[in-house]
């Protein structure tokens, strides 16, 4: 039993005294290997995958609580100033300046209860009923659509289209014998040497 790299090959022999067996040997070795990097690639696919999902499932997690506590917060600030509109009596969005009344549609610097009641109650009415804030999440929508396609590989590919390893050409008995002094004892310990036993 011989292994021999050359450059990016590794070449494998095995001599023994029956040439069909010691080729079906080396082409189940070789299979057998084959299988083994194979499913052990295909874990460790498998397993990459599934760390990008979670890290990707986890970010939208994240950001869906950071939203949902952000419009908790906005919904307590406009019922607090529409309580606080109620009590001074202002239910329209008004300005009193030199005695006149102007109507303000965006009271930028302005106390919130400037706003007046009516509305404060019903912005925060719309905020309550939100049933989803992912439009209004910044970066949401790449992020999803990202999870969405890493949702459509299947990890669990059938294995045997997988190739790990390419084999140039099968082990086969050569065309005349090799040296026929080779005994038993010495064949097995050549074949459990290059296993690493």
């Amino acid at each position: 039993f011989s292994v021999e790299r050359v450059r990016d090959m590794v070449i494998l022999s095995f001599q023994g005294e029956d040439a069909n067996k010691a080729a079906e040997w080396v082409n189940g070795y070789v299979e057998f290997v084959s299988k083994v990097l194979s499913n052990t690639f295909m874990k460790g696919e498998a397993r990459k995958h599934n760390m990008v999902v979670h890290s990707f499932h986890d970010k939208v997690v994240a950001m869906r609580k950071a939203a949902k506590w952000q419009r908790e917060k906005r919904i307590a600030k406009l019922e607090e100033a529409a309580r606080v509109a109620e009590r001074l009596g202002i239910t329209e969005s008004v300005v009193a300046t030199s005695g006149k009344v102007v109507v303000i549609t965006n009271p930028s610097g302005l106390p919130l209860y400037m706003e007046g009641s009516k509305a404060l109650w019903a912005k925060a009415a719309v905020l309550r009923g939100r049933k989803n804030d992912d439009l209004y999440i910044e970066g949401m929508e790449p992020l999803l659509n990202r999870l969405t396609k890493l949702g459509k590989f299947d990890p669990k590919v059938n294995i045997s289209r997988v190739a790990v390893m390419q084999i140039k050409r099968a082990a086969s008995v050569p065309g005349k014998p090799l040296d026929k002094s080779l005994n038993k004892r010495s064949l097995l310990v050549g074949l459990f040497g290059g296993l690493g036993f």
